[in-house]
């Protein structure tokens, strides 16, 4: 069965993100719209903060299109916190339908690929596409509260304080989503919640050959493909295993996370992660280099590690899954 989703006439219209102060010291600077100078947002704690990292790209977003909220007909978004805190407590303002997702990381392409779906062969309709992810409330839910002063591991990955708002429209625009592969769960069965870029390899590696595999688009017609948050460990496992097939991937696999900080510089140990890691590099990078013409077409496959923290102290296994796009300039 084939696994790829032909979208028709889904083009984004427009987009912003709203970074935190460590994210808009990294390279990535110019291609922000607005970042917080300080961790809490000028709020009073990280979940709040995440929220205001989210009402502030949706105010921005708003003034660049030049339109209100019934804009939009429908809402499609996630994050990493608790039943989907920051996007509940940001979608309560909109009063328009909401879908929900969580995939992690992965909540960008997968929150893409669904406003897509509903999106494809529609007339003048427009959705608001949204992810965020917050280093303070990820740290806290998934390993340890940032006061515990926990010693980190080479292999850890810096969870990216950012959030981005995606406008898609059905009117034609220079850049189209044009197709999708929404990702199985592969576990590697590792157990590792400190070296999630390597639990998270195989789930990109299926879903990229599985697209490649299956899709109109060939490998040598695709400009480049990006992965999600892989880490500087995970990338090179990436294309160790890409390297037989395909011999000049090293110069067409990027991560998202080794993208959005300099390693060098920055004390981001193995490199960025987060829902807020791939939608702020899509924004700030990748989406003016296809305006641009740099890029024709990148493949976006961003990666999430499934992982329960209950189930990590029980000694489970880390399932992971990856969903990715095909964005391409048609003009």
């Amino acid at each position: 069965m084939n696994k790829i989703r032909m979208f028709h006439q889904v083009y984004l219209q427009d987009s912003t993100c709203v970074v935190g102060p460590l994210e808009y010291a990294g390279p990535l600077q110019k291609g922000y719209d607005d970042f917080f100078d300080d961790f809490y947002c000028d709020c009073k704690n990280f979940e709040h903060a995440e929220v205001a990292l989210l009402q502030k790209a949706y105010a921005i977003l708003l003034n660049k299109l030049q339109v209100d909220t019934p804009y939009f007909a429908f809402a499609c978004g996630g994050d990493l916190q608790n039943q989907l805190g920051a996007s509940h407590y940001f979608a309560r303002s909109l009063h328009i339908p909401f879908i929900g997702v969580y995939a992690a990381c992965a909540n960008s392409t997968l929150a893409l690929h669904q406003a897509a779906t509903y999106l494809s062969d529609c007339q003048n309709q427009h959705a608001l596409v949204f992810t965020s992810s917050h280093y303070g409330s990820a740290e806290k839910q998934f390993r340890f509260p940032n006061e515990y002063g926990i010693q980190k591991k080479e292999t850890v990955t810096m969870t990216v304080t950012g959030a981005g708002c995606i406008a898609l429209t059905n009117k034609p625009q220079p850049v189209q989503i044009t197709q999708g592969i929404l990702g199985e769960i592969v576990d590697a069965f590792l157990k590792d919640a400190n070296d999630m870029g390597s639990a998270m390899v195989m789930a990109a590696y299926t879903t990229i050959q599985q697209f490649l595999h299956e899709s109109t688009i060939s490998y040598a017609e695709i400009d480049h493909i990006f992965t999600g948050d892989l880490s500087s460990k995970g990338l090179s496992i990436l294309k160790e295993l890409l390297q037989k097939e395909y011999p000049d991937i090293d110069q067409k696999l990027s991560d998202c996370g080794l993208l959005i900080y300099d390693r060098k510089k920055q004390p981001v140990f193995a490199g960025g992660s987060g829902c807020g890691c791939s939608m702020c590099t899509l924004i700030a990078d990748l989406l003016p280099k296809l305006h641009q013409k740099v890029y024709r077409k990148i493949l976006l496959v961003a990666t999430g590690a499934l992982l329960n923290p209950i189930m990590i102290q029980q000694k489970e296994t880390i399932p992971c899954i990856a969903h990715g796009i095909l964005l391409e300039n048609t003009q």
